[in-house]
């Protein structure tokens, strides 16, 4: 899982750059002005949006990687229900960040 997370976001981060450039910077340093600028707001703000989502992707994709390990200590008694908790209000918050993104 955390080797498909590690792809899935390089990749996710390789688009970004490049529509960064393609959509963002050429449209700046070019000498025609911006055509329709709305459409290059929505543009820029998805590029965003999109770098925001690889964080958070990142960030889920190492805390359910530790799946195992939280699960394992609590069988044999070494982590309590809190942290148990915790790992699973994380794992939440990722299924909800998948949940959106589709």
């Amino acid at each position: 899982l955390k080797d498909i997370g590690k792809i899935i976001l390089e990749d996710k981060e390789k688009i970004s750059k490049l529509q960064e450039t393609r959509l963002v910077v050429r449209s700046i340093v070019s000498s025609n002005p911006i055509g329709d600028e709305a459409g290059w707001i929505k543009a820029r703000q998805s590029i965003l949006t999109m770098t925001i989502m690889s964080e958070n992707l990142r960030s889920a994709s190492s805390t359910l990687g530790d799946f195992k390990d939280i699960f394992e200590s609590f069988l044999e008694g070494k982590s309590d229900i809190k942290s148990v908790n915790i790992f699973l209000s994380d794992v939440e918050a990722f299924v909800k960040l998948v949940s959106n993104a589709k």
